[in-house]
């Protein structure tokens, strides 16, 4: 799901679906060990949802500057900033 959830975040479309007996016979998967998963569509799901947080105010001015200054909403520009951090190596 986690592959899933990186187009999500990057915006790309989910590959088409292919199936499995299909893929198993191409020669670059020989030799593969194949699984299925089951995948809860429900939590691959981009409904927003509103949070309550507490910034200093210097902090937020600051955010909205730097939102407004690259054309995104400040709900946006947090979205995209902690996706960046969580993909950053701990």
């Amino acid at each position: 799901m986690l592959y899933l959830e990186v187009l999500l975040d990057d915006g790309r479309p989910f590959p088409a679906s292919t199936p499995i007996e299909q893929l198993q016979k191409k020669r670059s998967y020989r030799g593969w060990i194949w699984a299925v998963a089951d995948i809860d569509a429900s939590e691959l799901g981009d409904k927003a949802a509103q949070i309550n947080i507490t910034l200093p105010h210097r902090i937020l001015r600051a955010v909205d500057a730097h939102a407004r200054k690259q054309g995104e909403t400040r709900s946006g520009f947090l979205a995209r900033a902690a996706l960046d951090a969580m993909r950053k190596p701990a």
